[in-house]
């Protein structure tokens, strides 16, 4: 996963709500968090920018 990808959340999928967001930073293990890490702002107006386990996200689109 990386900056610029689109991404999905699995809860998300399971429910059958459809919302991507881009990520747009990410932290790797170690970089003072036990997991990697991805920063996303979500498509929807009611949901906000948000750090997410980088293993509950979904890659819909990768960017270049």
């Amino acid at each position: 996963m990386k900056i610029g990808d689109l991404v999905a959340h699995k809860h998300d999928i399971n429910r059958k709500i459809e919302c991507v967001g881009v990520v747009v930073k990410t932290l790797k293990n170690g970089e003072g968090n036990l997991r990697d890490e991805a920063l996303v702002v979500w498509s929807a107006e009611n949901a906000p920018c948000m750090w997410h386990y980088v293993e509950s996200l979904v890659v819909v689109n990768e960017s270049r």
